[in-house]
């Protein structure tokens, strides 16, 4: 176990595990804003799932549902319930 800051850095420290899920969550938005610019991903494609991305990015689902969710709130995708998540037809200018 090592000190950080006079705390403990171990699995079980929520700092640390609330860290990495920023990280996490900030590292798929970049992954996925990367695709969307390079045009590796168009308009209407759909995404992968979940679990595809979760293990595409080694990483648990909360982070990978939390970039979902705020790059469909800055409208860059769509998501479908029971259909999965798209790329906007008409992405943000």
């Amino acid at each position: 176990m090592v000190a950080v800051s006079g705390r403990a850095d171990s699995p079980a420290d929520p700092a640390s595990s609330t860290s990495r899920s920023i990280r996490s969550v900030s590292a798929t938005i970049r992954r996925l804003d990367t695709c969307s610019s390079r045009r590796t991903l168009h308009p209407d494609d759909k995404l992968p799932s979940i679990a595809e991305l979760r293990e595409q990015y080694q990483s648990s689902a909360w982070p990978v549902r939390y970039a979902l969710r705020i790059l469909e709130e800055r409208g860059w995708i769509v998501t479908r319930q029971g259909k999965g998540s798209f790329v906007a037809s008409k992405p943000p200018a």
